[in-house]
């Protein structure tokens, strides 16, 4: 539930503020571990996040500047659970289990924005600064439960969990002449993690056996910087050309990882072209590539990976993509048929071990209909298909199989908004979405896992009346209905994974009715008041 509002302290003055509280309570599964037997458990819910937004915006002829305070609070009741070992005592004290749940923690950020337009060559800047903090302070638990376990005292009884977060951008846009539209940005996201840091030489796993060793608990932060540049010209009075590009860099810093820095680069190109205030086609393409400076093997071998493997976010890449959109109008009729097609291929040449290749195809097509000024209708549909190929290794060495994995989305929708009223009106939507996912595997032991399933429909209506020229209400409807079918859910029993006891919980499937009722009150001086 929440409270928002907006106060309007003179013409060009704008105050608001938003408070928003969700509380969640019930359970929800998580497998938990003792020894090398594994149990799926009901782990308690029981929190409250609160969301605070609060602005203050002036707003000139030329030039506005505005004044943001975000924060987000989480507390919970269940920070851990412990629970009895229903595998029996296979070593001396496992007859309980302790974990760690979600530990309460806080965010607060403030942020300035500030923009001009009307300068020189139809010009105008815009930007943002941004400064936050994170926090986490709660207590860890124990090396572990089990009283026949001697471990060392913890290095420090609280993380102390401190994140900085800092956010700049300039944006310019600029319009020199007619036909040219200039464009480019700058921007700099930044996150510190100076989180306590402590060396734990008494390791317990899963409450069973004790090692010794340091093993210093990783911080982990970056910087990013990103430029992106665009032009567009009107060669014709039927055809628009446009390019652009955009170069980001990141940087990993505090704890190791194998990847430090990497570079991005995208370069694209576009062309527009309407025959007809009826006809409109836009073509758009280009290529990205991803270029690590380099790979630690080091790292990666200390963290027990395969020297040859490369996670895919880490790895080279590179991508070709293209997409096409058209928009027809259909004469002097009030309907307009939209239609987009979009085709991209990465390419991860330098991987051995890990992903190597991928595609994305998408299309989708959609009809509006404006029967009249107080009633408009629309169909859509879409498809996506997203294919991969990756490599792996059975013998902890060169590639010996490859994985291949087919994902095919469906989704159509249908709705109608209608006003009734100046005082009434109605919204209506519906969409039906169904999904598969089908993965194979050739090489050692290949075969294919049984194909994934899913299905959706969902129905959402919204009904507005103006009780008055000030106070408002919204009711809203929603009803979801999702099926699924899931291998890894149904079925699973000992013969299958004698380690693991499972809830026997099917595949996802849940019926849903949603309602929800809002109010909305205009205080002080209306604009059309103040006008008169």
């Amino acid at each position: 539930y929440g409270i928002d509002g907006k106060y309007f302290w003179g013409p060009d003055v704008v105050m608001a503020i938003d408070y928003k509280r969700d509380e969640r309570n019930g359970f929800r599964s998580q497998f938990a571990t003792i020894g090398s037997t594994s149990t799926q458990l009901l782990t308690p819910l029981d929190d409250a996040t609160d969301r605070v937004d609060a602005a203050v915006r002036y707003q000139a002829e030329r030039w506005f500047a505005e004044l943001t305070y975000s924060g987000s609070f989480y507390d919970t009741g269940a920070a851990s659970l412990k629970w009895t070992n229903p595998f029996g005592l296979a070593l001396p004290g496992t007859d309980e289990g302790q974990m760690a749940l979600a530990p309460d923690n806080d965010y607060n950020e403030i942020a300035l924005a500030a923009g001009w337009h009307g300068l020189p060559g139809n010009t105008t800047i815009a930007l943002s600064a941004a400064t936050g903090k994170g926090t986490q302070e709660i207590s860890f638990l124990s090396y572990t439960i089990n009283p026949t376990i001697s471990t060392q005292p913890l290095p420090m009884s609280n993380l102390h969990g401190d994140v900085d977060v800092t956010r700049a951008d300039l944006t310019v846009t600029s319009r020199p002449w007619s036909s040219l539209r200039l464009r480019g940005s700058v921007t700099y996201d930044e996150r510190d993690n100076s989180s306590k840091q402590a060396a734990f030489d008494s390791i317990v796993y899963a409450d069973s056996f004790l090692t010794y060793g340091d093993t210093t608990n990783p911080s982990y932060g970056f910087e990013r910087f990103r430029v992106l540049g665009s032009a567009d010209y009107q060669l014709l009075e039927t055809v628009d050309l446009g390019v652009g590009g955009e170069y980001r860099q990141l940087k990993r810093t505090g704890t190791e990882q194998e990847v430090s820095q990497e570079d991005f680069t995208d370069g694209w190109g576009r062309i527009t072209y309407r025959p007809s205030g009826y006809v409109g086609f836009v073509l758009r393409g280009g290529a990205q590539e991803r270029e690590p400076d380099k790979y630690d093997v080091a790292v990666a071998e200390d963290y027990g990976q395969n020297p040859l493997m490369r996670k895919y976010n880490m790895a080279y890449l590179f991508r070709n993509y293209g997409e096409l959109v058209a928009n027809v109008g259909l004469w002097t009729l009030p309907v307009t048929l939209g239609a987009s097609a979009y085709y991209a291929d990465d390419d991860y040449t330098k991987s051995q071990i890990g992903l190597r290749s991928g595609s994305t195809t998408r299309y989708g097509i959609d009809l509006n209909w404006a029967i009249n000024d107080k009633l408009s209708a629309y169909v859509s549909g879409g498809q996506d298909k997203i294919s991969s190929l990756q490599n792996g290794s059975s013998t902890f060495s060169s590639p010996d199989w490859k994985g291949d994995v087919d994902d095919d989305f469906d989704t159509v929708g249908a709705g109608f908004a209608a006003r009734f009223s100046d005082d009434l009106s109605l919204v209506l939507g519906y969409t039906y979405a169904q999904g598969d996912s089908k993965t194979s595997i050739r090489g050692v032991n290949a075969g294919a896992f049984p194909t994934v399933r899913s299905q959706l429909a969902s129905f959402k209506a919204d009904f507005n009346y103006d009780v008055t020229e000030r106070l408002g209400v919204v009711f809203s409807w929603w009803y979801e209905r999702f099926t699924s079918e899931d291998w890894a859910l149904q079925g699973i029993g000992p013969a299958t994974l004698p380690g693991v006891l499972s809830l026997g919980a099917d595949p996802y499937n849940y019926r849903v009715n949603y309602a929800t009722v809002s109010l909305r009150y205009a205080f002080g001086q209306s604009a059309q008041e103040a006008t008169e």
